[in-house]
């Protein structure tokens, strides 16, 4: 996938092959001892969501025959349009979320953020590395309406949350926001 961005030209694409196939052989993995009987642990679904963040709702959302599909893929000559997307996804929602264990909090869905993020890096729309990094996802967007603090309590409680379904909002926000002085 040609890109304007120097960064993301010089990546190796052989790492970007490889860690992808580490990942899709774990699910497989997964996936078939499950149909076993054999339930994942705690640690084992921790690891996976470490290395590769977002990779424990893709193990629920995506058919076998499609992480087979996508394993095998990477074999060919030629890196699948969906690999870069979906590398950078999974690295990007890593930073993100080890800047929130560093205290700085998100404007917004991390998984959006990182959506906008890829898409500035590659030229692209949110939706389409949304459809290439996450073809099966139950969900397009997980954006959730910026959190506000209330003038008063009143009201908030039982306050409808959005639907699956919301629209996305208009344009994004800045990804962080300076803590408040309280």
């Amino acid at each position: 996938m040609p890109t304007a961005n120097p960064t993301i030209a010089r990546l190796d694409e052989g790492l970007v092959r490889s860690d992808l196939r580490r990942k899709l052989e774990w699910l497989l993995k997964i996936r078939r001892e499950a149909a076993e009987g054999r339930v994942v642990t705690r640690r084992e679904a921790q690891e996976l969501a470490a290395a590769y963040p977002g990779a424990l709702r893709e193990l629920d959302d995506t058919p076998l025959e499609s992480l087979e599909e996508r394993l095998g893929a990477l074999a060919d000559e030629t890196l699948p349009p969906w690999a870069l997307p979906t590398w950078l996804y999974h690295a990007t929602l890593r930073e993100l979320l080890e800047a929130t264990r560093r205290g700085l909090r998100p404007r917004g869905a991390l998984v959006d953020i990182a959506l906008a993020t890829v898409a500035e890096q590659l030229a692209l729309t949110t939706q389409e590395v949304s459809a290439l990094a996450l073809p099966h996802a139950r969900r397009r967007t997980h954006a959730r309406p910026a959190r506000r603090k209330p003038e008063s309590s009143a009201g908030l409680v039982g306050r409808a949350q959005p639907e699956d379904d919301d629209p996305p909002p208009e344009s994004d926000p800045p990804p962080f926001e300076a803590p408040d002085d309280e």
